[in-house]
């Protein structure tokens, strides 16, 4: 089947929209603000073991 993952999740693309720059659908939500600014030492360390707290940085099930 073309543009379904092993999870059977469509392969979903952004909207063209003239004028907006490159649009992405997020991967992963970031962590919130509260989280931030109430345990940053935390939130650091763990947003630098997946790889980065942006909502483009794929998972371990995200593999493609």
């Amino acid at each position: 089947m073309a543009g379904v993952e092993k999870t059977d999740a469509p392969d979903l693309q952004p909207p063209a929209v003239e004028g907006a720059g490159e649009l992405t659908i997020p991967t992963r939500m970031i962590y919130p603000i509260n989280e931030q600014t109430l345990n940053p030492a935390n939130r650091a360390a763990a947003a630098a073991a997946i790889g980065g707290d942006e909502s483009s940085t794929r998972l371990f099930w995200d593999v493609m």
